[in-house]
């Protein structure tokens, strides 16, 4: 069976604020993507963040791969 690693992934308010696209950020074996959309394969748990502090709530799980196409993450 392949290896599970971790991920977590957030929505980027800054690039909001820029005027950008919705950005959401994924990280993956100590890879930052920054995509417009994710599709999650695999059972994933919301974390809020009751500080204030940025990110406010992050998606995390474990996953076999994260691909990217035309913009969107697939987490499976």
């Amino acid at each position: 069976m392949p290896k599970l690693y971790s991920f977590f992934a957030h929505f980027n308010r800054c690039n909001m604020q820029r005027g950008l696209n919705n950005v959401w950020t994924v990280h993956f074996r100590s890879v930052c993507y920054q995509v417009e959309g994710i599709d999650f394969r695999v059972p994933t748990k919301t974390r809020y963040n009751k500080s204030g502090r940025q990110p406010r709530a992050t998606i995390r799980g474990r996953a076999r791969f994260v691909t990217i196409h035309d913009g969107f993450a697939v987490v499976g």
